[in-house]
């Protein structure tokens, strides 16, 4: 059992090509399953038992079946009379025999027209006439044979009757208590009358058939109710499938909060429901009312299964324990117990037992296979690897983005080769032309790629000031493919410089070829004379004089070919900035992540200034600072809050839809931080205080590179959260640790964020008197809490106690909250030597920020 539990399916390619191989002939063999109509088929009689059954059949038709025909009428005298029309019908069956027996009310009870046509007859027959002669005949005999006089005369007198049409409600001792009560049925709208038919089981077909043209009555029997009723869960069954399968995943949707772990949990469960329909097939079952139920026993198991094993992974990967083989255990032993219950029913010898025990057995084993490989697997590829990677999670929208933005890549390939090869050789018009056209084509494509793949998260400072007629040496840092499409859609007339490999590549390599690209793979001294000719026919060059993509995204040190170039034919140089691209599509990623590009046109740079330097050599110095600056100033002018919303919602994506709604919410109500991120230094030890999930600290490091983030909280479970982030990098530093156990150092930066009130008042003095004594010099303390002074203060109080004692989402370790202000501000300002600034005031709570720096 520990092997099997322990044993990694979802890393096996044996385990998991067999699950997929399988599951793709399941699914592209799969047929709509027979559904076994004839509930006769499932009964199950032994040979003995058959015998005795036709034993009695053969002295008291036993084995005889009963069908009903019923009659309905607005009153009881018009159900009598449709029936008595039928009669006529019923009474030939049962001459030839495929009637053996009827009960009902027959000539017992009449409808009105029915007593009026035999009172016509009895009067038609009794004429005066043959009166006359029955009783002459009569009265002879009689004398002759010894009968007292006057023996007939009742007879005589019935002879003279008059007769009359009754009203049924007459006859109602008749039905009501009578001998017929059975046989009819009475209602304030309508009355209904029944027949009982006998017939054997060979005939009840060929009844049924033979009313089948009556509309006046309706022949039914149990079996027939019993048909009707399979009949239409049969014609509804792809329905009710379906739409059961929608609700469980809806119901998984709304209970993970993303479309992505509700596919990860339904999948197994869509898939089994092909594995088990591929069994019945191969065993030459159909589906029928017995082996249904246990169909939404087995499925209803397996999407447990499911969330088990789900939600194992998400509490390892969010906490960093390894609980997931006590889950699978769990799994297991649940579904070993469960086969070996209902599964040991195979053996038997009933028809509808052994499907039970066959849809048990590739169920729930189809479903343990399943959850087993692919659930950790998806898990793993779309999630907990990437994260161990320091890469984002994937999301649907990432997902098709990316294939998206790679059928571009595909299609520009297609719209070069079979458009500009034909145009290449079209030689009768000039070479200049061609060339030129070749190159607008890929400007078109360039531009449609990058609209379609950031739409409208894109941002371009001083795109519009650019001649894209003018020759120059386009240069710009490189961070990912991206860059290269981007440069592109500049201007129509450039030529790029790439490197050997690109140019050889299966895909690039034609395109670099039709477009006179330059191969400087071993310098542009090597291509010195198609450089000046292409330079000479008016085309631009795009450079990345880093030479590779940036894999920690910063501007690393530039070759000098491109500067060389510049000098040497006295060109301008445009540098680029490009920031959003790397994080994108990062070096040796296939998939993207969805984000923000924005861009920056510096101003030229003329080959007289010699501002950068005397030497080609100097200015490729001078410039990469220059340009490593103003992309931080790019950044800062952007906004990194806004530029990295999006990146740290996907550092909390996965964790729990509560924690990621409030994340949202928070950034909302903080305004992503800014406050905060503009306030704080931009390099040096910066302290979280009571930290929380850590939003605010990887805001803080991602914003600005150069700062070392030491964050804390009291709660452990949250510091488990806030470590096992894509985004944790070796200069954020979690620590699950009360404020007052802090010894800060060097301090450069703290923030105290909605973390006082937690503490007494001695704690706070000691907590804040700490961070003062070792705040360097330019340091900053920003304090964000609630003001007791402040009118709103009760609003904060109601807060603290839903999230504290209510719904316990923040822990605290004393009852009562403490809450700051001026007056003790003003203190801790005096006995440390700071100065105190009140930044902001919320417009809906009580909290106010306050800054502290040194007084001189």
């Amino acid at each position: 059992l520990d092997q099997l539990v322990k044993f990694p399916y979802h890393k096996n390619p044996i385990v998991l090509g067999s699950i997929i191989i399988l599951s793709i002939l399941a699914v592209i063999f799969y047929k709509t399953p027979k559904f076994e109509k004839d509930m006769d088929n499932l009964n199950y009689m032994s040979e003995s038992m058959y015998e005795s059954e036709q034993f009695l059949d053969s002295i008291g038709d036993v084995s005889l079946r009963s069908i009903f025909v019923i009659s309905k009428g607005a009153n009881l005298n018009e159900a009598i009379a449709k029936l008595e029309r039928s009669q006529v019908f019923i009474d030939s069956l049962e001459n030839i025999g495929l009637i053996k027996k009827e009960s009902g009310t027959k000539e017992l009870l009449l409808s009105k027209t029915a007593q009026k046509e035999k009172i016509d007859k009895w009067n038609l027959f009794w004429t005066a006439e043959r009166k006359a002669l029955v009783t002459k005949n009569l009265e002879q005999s009689a004398k002759e044979l010894g009968f007292k006089k006057g023996a007939f005369h009742p007879f005589y007198k019935l002879l003279e009757k008059q007769f009359e049409v009754k009203e049924i409600e007459e006859f109602s001792d008749f039905y009501t208590d009578g001998p017929l009560k059975e046989f009819i049925s009475i209602k304030a709208d309508n009355a209904n009358i029944f027949s009982l038919l006998k017939v054997k089981v060979e005939d009840r077909e060929a009844v049924l058939d033979a009313f089948t043209s009556n509309d006046e009555i309706v022949v039914f029997d149990k079996k027939y109710l019993t048909d009707q009723i399979v009949k239409t869960v049969s014609s509804d069954f792809s329905k009710l499938a379906n739409w059961s399968l929608i609700l469980v995943f809806l119901v998984l949707l709304i209970a993970y909060g993303r479309f992505e772990l509700a596919i990860i949990a339904f999948l197994p469960l869509g898939l089994s429901w092909f594995w088990v329909m591929g069994a019945m097939q191969i065993f030459d079952l159909k589906l029928n009312l017995i082996n249904l139920i246990i169909t939404s026993f087995v499925f209803g198991l397996g999407i447990d299964y499911s969330i088990f094993i789900l939600n194992g992974l998400i509490r390892d990967q969010r906490l960093g324990t390894r609980s997931l083989v006590a889950y699978k255990g769990s799994v297991f032993l649940s579904a070993f117990t469960t086969i070996i219950a209902v599964g040991g029913m195979i053996f038997a010898g009933h028809p509808a037992l052994k499907s039970i025990a066959i849809m048990s057995i590739v169920g729930i084993g189809s479903v343990l296979i399943l959850v087993y490989s692919l659930v950790p697997a998806l898990y793993s590829w779309m999630i907990s690897s990437r994260i161990t990677k320091g890469k984002a999670p994937l999301t649907i929208l990432d997902i098709c983005g990316t294939l998206l933005a790679w059928l571009m890549i595909l299609w520009g390939f297609h719209l070069l080769i079979f458009y500009a090869i034909p145009l290449r050789l079209m030689f009768f018009l000039p070479l200049k032309w061609r060339k030129k056209s070749i190159h607008y084509l890929l400007y078109i494509w360039a531009k449609v790629y990058i609209f379609i793949t950031f739409n409208f998260r894109r941002k371009s400072y001083n795109l519009s000031g650019v001649d894209v007629h003018k020759q120059r040496i386009l240069i710009a840092n490189h961070q990912s493919f991206i860059d290269t499409v981007y440069m592109f859609s500049i201007t129509p007339f450039t030529i790029i410089a790439t490197n050997d490999k690109t140019y050889r590549n299966i895909i690039f390599g034609p395109i670099c070829r039709l477009c006179d690209f330059l191969n400087v793979g071993e310098g542009f001294d090597k291509v010195d004379i198609e450089v000046k000719r292409l330079w000479a026919e008016g085309y631009s060059i795009i450079v990345f004089p880093e030479g590779t993509r940036s894999e920690d995204l910063e501007i690393h040190r530039f070759h000098k070919g491109a500067f060389k170039l510049a000098e040497d034919l006295q060109a301008e140089i445009l540098p680029v900035l490009l920031h959003g691209a790397g994080h994108y599509l990062p070096k040796g990623n296939f998939w993207g992540t969805y984000t923000h590009l924005v861009t920056e046109f510096l101003e030229p740079i003329l080959p007289t200034d010699k501002s950068w330097g005397q030497t080609y050599t100097e200015r490729s110095k001078a410039i990469r600072k220059y340009m490593q600056v103003k992309l931080e100033e790019l950044k800062d002018r952007f906004g990194m809050p806004r530029f990295l919303d999006f990146r740290l919602r996907l550092n909390y994506l996965y964790i729990s839809p509560v924690l990621y709604w409030y994340l949202r919410s928070k950034f909302i109500i903080e305004n992503r931080y800014e406050l905060f991120n503009n306030e704080l230094p931009k390099s040096g030890r910066i302290y979280d205080i009571g930290c929380g999930n850590g939003f605010l600290a990887y805001l803080l490091q991602y914003s600005s590179s150069k700062r070392e983030i030491f964050a804390s909280d009291f709660d452990e479970e949250k510091i488990a959260n806030a470590n096992s982030r894509f985004m944790k990098n070796d200069k954020i530093h979690f620590e699950a640790k009360s404020a007052q156990s802090i010894e800060p150092k060097n301090v450069d930066g703290a923030v105290f964020s909605d973390v006082l009130h937690y503490l007494n008042r001695e704690e706070q003095i000691s907590v804040l008197d700490k961070f003062a004594k070792n705040l360097n010099p330019g340091g900053v303390i920003l304090i964000k809490d609630g003001d007791a002074e402040h009118v709103r203060i009760k609003g904060t109080k109601r807060s603290e106690f839903l999230s504290t004692k209510v719904s316990k989402f923040n822990k605290h370790m004393h009852e009562e909250m403490t809450y700051i202000d001026t007056a003790f501000l003003q203190d801790f300002c005096t006995r440390n030597g700071l100065k105190m600034e009140e930044l902001e005031l919320s417009s809906v709570t009580s909290n106010k920020v306050w800054k502290f720096t040194h007084a001189i």
